[in-house]
């Protein structure tokens, strides 16, 4: 990896008025971020300097925390769909936890009893199912749905949490334990510079990460406003499937999720609600789990969808499956029902499929539902 190249993107992204977004333009205009940072000092303006750089690349070595650049191969495809992905995240235990097909799950920070409750249930079945969970490491729901993950321990798989802040920063400061063992297992990443304590702005920044990197949000539990609802917006922004758990009425916390759900989002009361539109990981994904190899323990609990009796048998069909739904897809987006049609009588679970090559980064959930092909230029 290039240093110099590395350099220049720190001092890009980190000097005054460049976020993602203006980041990414001022690439597509110039071409590089030296030819960026250049035309910056013809316009005189103020540049994150060469020496911060260095001190920030320096801390993150100091601290054992990966600095991870988006033309990285260990950058998270699933971010990569956005139109404002960060240029670079701090990561701080497993860089491979973003490769796993990850759901995420946001809610109330004064969560009740029978949230709470729920949220570890769907959260450790969902991980039975191979899928990683995503979310803020705040208080209530969030740190219900990392220890729910953190639960499954037949073939643990990684949770992965989104800070606010830098990721060295720890918040709230009674989540010490739970931030190891999510380190352990999974990751912690933010888009902050080490050393920066959360504002009440960077949690939105944080939000649409958290639904980014995920395949569907959960909101769990959500008063009207709340941070949650920020998340579900992105979520419905960037295409991602969206559930909300119903709720009492005359509870504050349920006003958001009840309005979620009048407003279309799916009915949220089991792990099977999830699946039953999602289907479980292909197989070959749900294989790359993240723990060391002499620590595994026999052999993987095999997914919903995989054949007991003939598991190579039933990785082909989902390759076949993929390349068939391939032939069918282009730019012009297409209903599932419309896929169904036109793959009639072809053997596989074809929803299994469609979230395989929507976590490869082959195809995209338009806000509909829809899925059409991407053509991607590295």
């Amino acid at each position: 990896m290039s240093l110099q190249r590395m350099l220049q993107a720190l001092r890009l992204i980190r000097s005054p008025g460049i976020g993602p977004l203006v980041y990414r333009n001022l690439i597509k205009e110039h071409g590089s971020e030296e030819e960026a940072l250049s035309f910056l000092r013809y316009k005189k303006k103020n540049i994150f300097s060469e020496k911060e750089a260095l001190s920030e690349i320096k801390r993150h070595e100091e601290k054992s925390i990966y600095l991870l650049p988006y033309w990285d191969e260990r950058y998270p495809k699933a971010l990569k769909n956005m139109t404002e992905y960060p240029p670079l995240l701090s990561v701080l235990g497993k860089v491979e936890a973003l490769h796993q097909p990850m759901i995420a799950m946001v809610g109330s920070r004064n969560a009740s009893v029978h949230g709470t409750r729920l949220t570890l249930d769907i959260a450790k079945k969902l991980a039975d199912c191979g899928y990683a969970i995503v979310s803020g490491l705040a208080r209530g729901i969030d740190s219900a749905a990392h220890k729910g993950a953190l639960e499954q321990q037949t073939n643990p798989l990684p949770t992965i949490a989104v800070m606010a802040g830098g990721v060295d920063q720890l918040y709230p400061p009674e989540h010490g334990p739970l931030r190891d063992a999510i380190m352990n297992r999974g990751c912690l990443i933010s888009e902050m510079p080490l050393g920066m304590f959360p504002g009440a702005s960077h949690f939105p920044r944080r939000n649409r990460l958290i639904s980014g990197l995920s395949l569907a949000v959960c909101v769990m539990e959500a008063a009207k406003p709340s941070g949650s609802l920020i998340t579900a917006n992105y979520a419905l922004e960037q295409g991602k499937e969206l559930f909300a758990v119903p709720g009492f009425p005359l509870d504050a916390r349920s006003k958001g999720t009840n309005d979620l759900i009048r407003n279309g989002a799916y009915v949220l009361e089991s792990e099977e609600d999830i699946l039953s539109v999602l289907g479980a990981p292909c197989p070959k994904l749900v294989d790359r789990i993240l723990v060391d190899k002499e620590k595994t323990q026999g052999p993987m609990k095999k997914s919903l969808n995989t054949c007991e009796k003939n598991p190579p048998e039933e990785e082909k069909i989902c390759l076949e499956l993929k390349e068939k739904i391939l032939e069918n897809l282009s730019t012009v987006p297409l209903s599932t029902d419309d896929l169904l049609i036109a793959l009639e009588g072809y053997s596989g679970d074809i929803h299994s499929a469609l979230l395989a090559l929507e976590f490869e980064g082959s195809i995209h959930r338009d806000a509909r539902g829809y899925f059409s092909k991407l053509y991607t230029k590295e």
